[in-house]
């Protein structure tokens, strides 16, 4: 609810719209459909996908071949949607069939529940409300899971067991292997398995199934009495403020350079480069982080030093150069609210660019731009 104002001391209320998505990722190409109209049941949903896919790609999608699941169990197509989705939340378009063979095998496998592990001992402290988070696979066939963790001592090692479990069921001619399997963070970094979940994931925070032997960016060991500079080198490397600042040698001094003459000069090369917008992108609310997600076919493919991202605290620029001869641009003058520069980074996937802001306040975020309100410059 909204409070909008009051008269004769009773509040004048409204509901937002709500605003769900549905995902097909089962088969190339893949599909992300907005919907908010929350009275309506999932089968008008799988019409309505159904249309709006076919439409794009020229395929013949059959809406009653459709099923849609939601943390892992198929929903009744007779269901409202606003009495099992809530504001902002995903579900996913699969073919009738694998819906089936994934309903059989979480029966089979009943001791692998989709979005919450065993109960927690009686000593255990209760959670006031589950955790949510994500697990990708995002090798093909890939994978998005979405938990909602309730259980406040299990270790991570559970979550992606019982990711495998459901991806499993769902490949069965790809099957993994969860003890050849790591998790990494959006920055690389190799997640401790063995501790809690609620200890090394946030809510809306990332995790990303890898092969155990992937590199992992985990930074070294800081030195006990190593200078702050030292430790910023050391735990962000290239990423530091302080990336390219090295020790003088105490004989060293500052070479004293004449006085030259100012004037102009050739342009430089990147300041020649021509761009072309970004319009086409969605964005994401989750909490303490804003998503922004673009998607752009085979951009895995592209050399990673292709890709910059520059940001501060109201405003980033994120450039895509030489993508199918073009260079591509998200500018983002002004952002609704302020963001931890430090803490924002970007995932790059097969398709799909990933952004995500940390937020610096508690400010839902309705829009990505700032808009001018009244008075204001």
């Amino acid at each position: 609810w909204v409070v909008l104002g009051d008269v004769d001391g009773r509040p004048i209320q409204r509901t937002l719209p709500m605003k769900v998505y549905f995902h097909y990722e089962e088969a190339e190409p893949n599909f992300t459909m907005k919907w908010e109209q929350e009275n309506s049941t999932f089968q008008d949903v799988a019409q309505a996908f159904a249309s709006a896919y076919n439409n794009k790609f020229g395929q013949n999608m059959d809406a009653s071949n459709l099923a849609i699941t939601v943390d892992g169990s198929t929903v009744a197509q007779h269901a409202k949607v606003s009495s099992v989705l809530s504001n902002g939340e995903d579900a996913y378009v699969t073919h009738s069939a694998t819906s089936a063979a994934s309903s059989s095998s979480s029966s089979a496998a009943a001791s692998v529940p989709a979005t919450a592990s065993a109960p927690a001992p009686a000593s255990a402290p209760a959670m006031s409300q589950p955790l949510k988070f994500y697990m990708h696979w995002e090798e093909n066939p890939s994978m998005t899971h979405i938990f909602k963790w309730t259980d406040p001592v299990a270790p991570l090692s559970e979550a992606l067991e019982q990711f495998v479990a459901l991806y499993n069921a769902q490949h069965d001619k790809s099957p993994l292997d969860a003890s050849r399997l790591a998790l990494h963070n959006d920055s690389g970094r190799k997640l401790p398995l063995h501790e809690p979940v609620v200890k090394v994931m946030s809510a809306g925070a990332d995790a990303f199934v890898v092969a155990a032997d992937v590199k992992d960016n985990t930074p070294a060991a800081v030195p006990e009495g190593a200078s702050a500079i030292k430790a910023s080198q050391i735990k962000a490397a290239d990423k530091s403020y302080y990336y390219w600042k090295k020790d003088a040698a105490p004989e060293e001094r500052a070479p004293i350079e004449p006085p030259t003459c100012r004037g102009t000069r050739a342009p430089k090369e990147k300041e020649l480069l021509n761009y072309s917008t970004i319009s086409a992108y969605s964005f994401e609310d989750a909490g303490t982080i804003v998503k922004v997600y673009i998607s752009l076919p085979d951009i895995g493919k592209l050399p990673k030093e292709n890709i910059t991202f520059d940001i501060a605290a109201l405003t980033f620029s994120f450039k895509i150069h030489g993508y199918n001869g073009k260079n591509l641009r998200l500018q983002v003058p002004k952002l609704t609210d302020s963001v931890d520069p430090s803490r924002c980074t970007y995932k790059v996937s097969s398709n799909t660019v990933t952004i995500r802001l940390q937020k610096a306040t508690d400010k839902h975020w309705f829009e990505l731009h700032k808009t001018k309100g009244i008075g204001e410059e």
